[in-house]
């Protein structure tokens, strides 16, 4: 008995030394004020506290020898800071200006994004390319607020639709206004992802005042990478990747144990009475859902021979892309020119594009006051559209039939 409570007491007393109650004062590094609302977390967990209006904090900290505090703030950069064993932890918190002074295109120049009193939506080049998708619209796909891209028939080179904030007309065309380089163009299709510097997307009244009515439903402006951004001497570059495309999310199908029930099922309702006794037996049933010519559909329910639709139309596709640029300056003239091959194979037979760009920009500086400039695009699509009805019989032919005859061919 003495035994069993010198060890409870034991265990209690180092169970008690294990949390450690920490204070402090969080403030800003710009002027030292206290600030109130920060939220203090210890790493890995959920426990955390909230600095109170004064700015004082205080926290009970279990394994102080080990943990970890990471302090939070709206505008302000976020700061882990050990713990050590210190039980007075004082902070000072950095703000975060990332992003203030981005230079945005707002169709009749540029502007600070801190300057910016419209709505526009902005994207870099990274953010462009890394999803790894050989369509524009396709690569911003998500990541701009009120700006709905989609795909009616997820076939390689159908296209994308967007719209920006909805149905912005009483007509079918709910396009926006496309401008590459400052030039109007019908689609930005014919891009490749890796050439494109920039893309912003105004979303309000602003783009109707600067472009007319032709801005009505938003406008995509597209910067390019130019020949003003290249550097002193000749650079190459070669940006690729290479990716598989796979299914996701169908929907799970009958097999042909489950389908054979149902299809059997279907006919009780109809099946014909034919000795008028108010009983559908076995006979009658059979007659109504097999019929008189349906002896090989019987036969392969009863072997259980059975067709998966999904491997006989799918498969895994892929995707790559392709590009090469050279970039260079002298004194008064820049230059950049680009190669890119970009191939995509889809899921079903048959369905592939094959798309090449050619780019090149060349800027001159003619004096101080005076810029002149020129940049071509051209682009070759071979595109091979597949079956417009494999997935619609996908899903709709039974697992009972088979696409192949008695020796095994398509």
């Amino acid at each position: 008995m003495f035994l069993m409570l010198f060890l409870s007491a034991v265990f209690f007393t180092a169970h008690a030394q294990e949390d450690l109650m920490v204070r402090g004062i969080v403030t800003s590094a710009s002027d030292g004020l206290p600030l109130p609302g920060v939220n203090i977390i210890i790493q890995g967990t959920t426990t955390g506290t909230i600095s109170n209006v004064d700015g004082n904090y205080e926290l009970q900290v279990p394994d102080p020898a080990n943990a970890v505090l990471v302090f939070k703030f709206i505008g302000f950069a976020d700061l882990e800071v050990p713990v050590n064993n210190q039980t007075t932890i004082n902070v000072q918190l950095e703000e975060d200006v990332i992003g203030l002074d981005e230079v945005v295109a707002i169709g009749y120049g540029t502007v600070s994004k801190k300057d910016l009193t419209g709505s526009v939506g902005s994207l870099d080049a990274e953010m462009v390319t890394e999803k790894g998708t050989t369509s524009p619209l396709e690569s911003i796909q998500g990541s701009v607020a009120g700006v709905q891209i989609s795909s009616s028939t997820g076939r390689i080179g159908d296209g994308f639709d967007i719209q920006i904030r909805g149905q912005n007309t009483m007509s079918e065309d709910n396009a926006p206004l496309y401008v590459v380089d400052g030039v109007i163009t019908d689609g930005i299709d014919f891009l490749n992802p890796q050439d494109i510097a920039r893309i912003d997307i105004l979303k309000d009244a602003s783009s109707t005042a600067i472009y007319g009515s032709r801005g009505t439903n938003g406008v995509v402006i597209v910067t390019t990478k130019q020949g003003a951004d290249a550097k002193s001497k000749a650079v190459v570059t070669y940006d690729g990747y290479y990716g598989v495309r796979t299914t996701a999310r169908l929907p799970e199908l009958m097999d042909g144990e489950k389908w054979w029930y149902y299809h059997k099922s279907a006919y009780l309702a109809t099946a014909s009475d034919s000795n008028d006794d108010g009983i559908i037996d076995a006979q009658e049933h059979e007659a109504a859902y097999l019929g008189t010519n349906n002896s090989e559909l019987l036969r392969r329910a009863q072997n259980n021979e059975t067709t998966d639709w999904y491997d006989e139309v799918l498969k895994n596709g892929k995707q790559q892309n392709h590009y090469i640029s050279v970039s260079g300056a002298s004194e008064n003239v820049s230059y950049v020119m680009g190669i890119g091959y970009q191939n995509e194979e889809g899921n079903l037979e048959n369905e592939s594009l094959d798309k090449y760009s050619f780019k090149t920009s060349v800027n001159h500086k003619v004096s101080d006051k005076v810029t002149a400039g020129a940049t071509l695009n051209v682009s070759l699509t071979e595109q091979e559209m597949g079956s417009q009805k494999a997935m619609r019989e996908a899903f709709r032919l039974n697992p009972l039939l088979s696409p192949r005859d008695s020796i095994g061919n398509l």
